[in-house]
């Protein structure tokens, strides 16, 4: 029987992950100002106008408060995935986190404007996911997300 275990789990094979320092996640939505979800037709993020999220980090237990640190674009990903995380490089600290957006292209004759909520401070560790938890960004003047 455990020749059995044994050789299940050398099949299965092990992904391994390369650890520098700590990880963040974050899931987001898309929906209209009057707080509906853009419908799912194509895709929410199609429907509200957005392409890409960012999760960018700035740390701030800096001997100057963070005003020196430069703002880690950490990662990029598809909004369609409505959900993502950075890899473990962020060094252990205190960081305002946030999203930054790229817009899918204009909202009808003008640019598309986002909301998306401000800063979450939290604190980053070695070898640990943190947190931002699910996130809404407000698309404030796509034609095809009901306001």
């Amino acid at each position: 029987m455990r020749a059995h275990w044994l050789a299940c789990l050398l099949s299965c094979g092990v992904a391994c992950v390369d650890v520098s320092g700590g990880a963040v996640e974050v899931s987001w939505k898309v929906f209209s100002p009057s707080g509906s979800e853009c419908p799912e037709e194509g895709s929410r993020c199609q429907a509200g106008g957005v392409a890409t999220v960012v999760i960018r980090a700035q740390r701030l237990d800096t001997p100057d408060g963070g005003a020196g640190s430069p703002v880690l674009e950490s990662r990029e990903f598809r909004c369609e995935a409505q959900t993502g995380s950075t890899d473990f490089n962020l060094v252990d600290g205190r960081y305002a986190l946030s999203l930054a957006l790229k817009p899918r292209g204009p909202c009808g004759a003008v640019d598309c404007r986002f909301t998306v909520p401000p800063p979450i401070v939290k604190d980053v560790r070695y070898s640990q996911v943190t947190q931002m938890g699910l996130l809404e960004i407000i698309s404030e003047n796509s034609p095809r997300c009901p306001r």
